[in-house]
């Protein structure tokens, strides 16, 4: 593609990303960031790739959840029907994302520090959502699914 296609593609994505964070469409704003990251690796941008996949990572982990559709839901409503923000109950490691994230280690040449030093950066600038686990939290357990792979 000539620069100025992948220039309007990235602006694309970049204006879901938001409309989807703002609606509470999360199943879709996780998709479209995988999106950003598949195309920042595409360009050579390993770190920046690396932030994004880490992004999809952690909401899948805290197991964030879909709410565009209940906004109008009052606060018993959502209580009877177990509507909530996030539901860590379900948070899991997705294998596809792991096999990226360890790909792009590789292909950067890091090591388990550097990388959980990235996470933990990634996960700060995500301060504006309030999560129900810590980052140390969400490490340890990215770190044991890790294992000894890098």
């Amino acid at each position: 593609f000539p620069s100025h296609d992948k220039d309007g593609e990235w602006r694309i994505l970049n204006e879901d990303s938001i409309k989807y964070a703002r609606e509470g469409d999360w199943v879709s704003y996780g998709i479209n960031r995988n999106q950003m990251a598949h195309a920042l690796e595409e360009r050579g941008k390993f770190k920046a790739a690396l932030e994004r996949y880490f992004e999809v990572m952690i909401l899948d982990l805290v197991g964030i959840q879909d709410i565009s559709g209940v906004k109008d839901f009052d606060a018993e409503m959502r209580k009877l029907l177990d509507i909530r923000q996030f539901k860590p109950e379900e948070g899991k490691i997705h294998d596809a994302q792991l096999e990226n994230i360890l790909r792009l280690a590789k292909q950067m040449e890091i090591n388990k520090d550097t990388l959980e030093s990235i996470f933990h950066d990634e996960f700060g600038k995500l301060n504006y959502i309030k999560f129900p686990m810590t980052s140390v939290q969400c490490w340890e357990k990215i770190s044991n699914k890790i294992g000894n792979s890098l």
